[in-house]
């Protein structure tokens, strides 16, 4: 069916006719539509077009069910006619070795993901408005954050949106847990543990798909299981653990689809790409490192080994007499119908994230100036390099590795491994010009984890690298002895919740525990109501008690004297603009204290709220 309607004549005059409609919508979408338009527009539209996304992502898969099935195979079970499986002890040798030893470090992965680091958020309240992204993707199909939310004998409304400068991949994959298992935070925590998992498998596979070597790619995995702020991250609700693996998982299908020309695979990689821009804003970087990819790809010629059937490697004819031959084939295999086809998809599941960067990109995110300059940038390459160097976050035997992976190895992989640096450098060093870009301002360690899994990478290719010169039986024994020796250091430091945010943790914690104390049907002003709504209990934005005030004289009469104020983080600094809302409201209406909690000078509470004899009437909107 696919061949007949590639040779169709009217296919070409189709696509062209398609692609001029798509960029028609980007057109009016970013010139001509006013910006809070196109986010109301877009919390509508773009579950919807993420769903589709995930679908077609699904379908490539199934496409390939077949190739997915022979890796497996081959990973694990040893041929049949071979005189190892005919041995006595059959049972034991039909696993391969490399099989049995992927399996060891995913089980030792997970022993680490739920024993070392601790569960808990680590930037407040971000990872609180992505759950509740989620939940109100599952509930209301909007991609937006909630400012007034109600349970009404367990029936979900939210009745005030707001766009989130976020995209929403994260969310979407919440709330996929959310529709199938209930609304549980819990949830996010578990599917970042899977998503560590995930990462582990895709430097893995990535590595085997380099260069074929096997204590290379195990390596790999080894090294991206234990960096230490991969652990800690992978156990919060944070997006840049799953913004890592879909940037990852794209650049594996691309080098498949590179190795095979096969058009399943460039149409998993059409589906993958769009899915992976839509977790952090930076993500969008995949884009020109696929394109530097496929430039490398022809300029150095093929970068991979092809495998026959005994999985013996075969050297691309592009390196046979030593030289590098431009490796043409790739232009020919793009230039064809499937190929503009593959590349209309992805352009179409790229119009909601082109959409979303112009919709939220006058927005401030905390910056009191610019949030991008070249003034920021020495400051942040002391501390962003360092990090790497300095043994204290991050182990410095693995960055010495991803250098000896960097600079030596196998001529053939020489592009690869120029791919994996050009990887690293674009998502390390876009950080280096952030106003926030610092691995040391506030919880931005985070930031950290989107260059990761190219050093990790290249580590393993090192690793290879010195199996290889020192040889011997014990080399690869010493190595690994080596990498988790240089390892187990950083431990303590895996184990340690941290001063960093301590006051917005006890106020989550405090939180948690004071609506036990209030009737469920009840609703809380607050300032983090994303919080309160992922627990079920109703919730406004504080703000609405100043500038919305008729709102809450009707709460008044819905929920008699089950109206309560919580007194948040936010009410406890002077100098923050969100302490005029507190006061505003112990101003305007009588507090009965429910109950409270101290930290240090802070105080965390809860209070009945209701009106004075007269209430003072708004000064302005100017308080949010």
């Amino acid at each position: 069916m696919f061949s007949r309607s590639y040779g169709n004549r009217w296919f070409l005059s189709g696509l062209v006719v398609f692609s001029l409609l798509l960029i028609a919508v980007l057109v009016y979408g970013t010139v001509f539509l006013p910006s809070k338009t196109l986010q109301l527009a877009l919390m509508k539209g773009i579950p919807w077009s993420l769903r589709l996304n995930f679908f077609l992502i699904a379908m490539a898969v199934v496409f390939c069910r077949g190739d997915i099935s022979v890796v497996l195979r081959n990973l694990f079970l040893r041929e049949k006619n071979s005189e190892k499986f005919q041995s006595k002890r059959r049972w034991r040798l039909a696993l391969r070795t490399e099989g049995v030893i992927l399996i060891f470090i995913l089980l030792m992965a997970l022993l680490l993901i739920f024993q070392a680091p601790v569960r808990t958020h680590r930037i407040y309240y971000d990872e609180d408005i992505y759950a509740d992204v989620g939940q109100n993707i599952a509930y209301v199909n909007q991609a937006g954050s909630c400012d007034f939310g109600t349970f009404e004998y367990g029936e979900y409304k939210a009745r005030w949106l707001d766009y989130n400068k976020d995209p929403c991949g994260w969310p979407f994959l919440i709330s996929l847990v959310f529709q199938v298992f209930g609304v549980d935070e819990e949830y996010a925590f578990t599917l970042n543990n899977l998503i560590y998992i995930g990462n582990i498998l895709v430097v893995f596979f990535m590595v085997r798909v380099i260069s074929l070597d096997r204590f290379a790619a195990a390596s790999a995995a080894l090294v991206m299981a234990l960096i230490p702020a991969h652990l800690i991250w992978s156990n919060t609700a944070a997006a840049e653990p799953s913004a890592l693996f879909f940037v990852g998982l794209s650049l594996l299908c691309f080098f498949i689809y590179l190795r095979t020309g096969l058009l399943r695979h460039l149409f998993l990689t059409a589906a993958v790409v769009p899915f992976a821009c839509q977790f952090r804003p930076e993500s969008g970087f995949i884009l020109p490192l696929l394109g530097c990819t496929a430039l490398l790809h022809v300029a150095c010629g093929n970068f991979f080994f092809k495998e026959d059937g005994s999985g013996v490697s075969v050297r691309s004819a592009s390196h046979d007499d030593g030289r590098w031959l431009p490796n043409l084939d790739f232009f020919k295999r793009i230039a064809t119908r499937q190929g503009w086809m593959a590349g209309l998809v992805l352009l179409f599941l790229l119009c909601p994230y082109l959409l979303h960067l112009h919709a939220v990109g006058g927005q401030s995110w905390g910056a009191t100036g610019p949030k991008f300059s070249a003034d920021f940038f020495l400051q942040n390459l002391h501390v962003n390099g360092l990090y790497y160097l300095n043994n204290q976050s991050f182990p410095l035997l693995f960055t010495l590795l991803a250098f000896v992976g960097l600079f030596s190895g196998e001529r053939r992989t020489f592009g690869a491994r120029l791919v994996l640096e050009t990887w690293f450098l674009f998502f390390w060093g876009i950080f280096l010009f952030f106003y926030a870009g610092s691995y040391d301002y506030g919880a931005d360690e985070r930031f950290a984890l989107l260059s990761f899994m190219p050093l990790a990478a290249l580590a393993g290719l090192g690793a290879g690298t010195m199996k290889k010169i020192l040889k011997g039986r014990g080399a690869a024994f010493g190595l690994i002895f080596l990498l988790v020796f240089s390892w187990v250091q950083f431990l303590p430091l895996i184990r340690t919740e941290g001063e960093e945010a301590w006051s917005s943790r006890y106020d989550h914690r405090y939180a948690r525990a004071f609506i036990e104390k209030i009737p469920r049907r009840s609703i809380v002003l607050t300032q983090t109501p994303d919080m309160f709504l992922l627990w079920g209990q109703s919730a406004i934005q504080s703000y609405a008690a100043i500038t919305n005030p008729e709102v809450i004289q009707d709460l008044m009469r819905r929920y008699p004297g089950q109206v309560y104020f919580h007194q948040s983080y936010w009410c406890n600094s002077m100098e923050d603009p969100q302490w005029d809302i507190c006061q505003g409201v112990r101003e305007r209406y009588r507090l009965e204290k429910i109950a409270v909690a101290h930290e240090q000078a802070y105080t965390y509470g809860l209070y009945r709220l209701s009106r004075k004899e007269k209430i003072i009437p708004a000064g302005g909107s100017g308080c949010r």
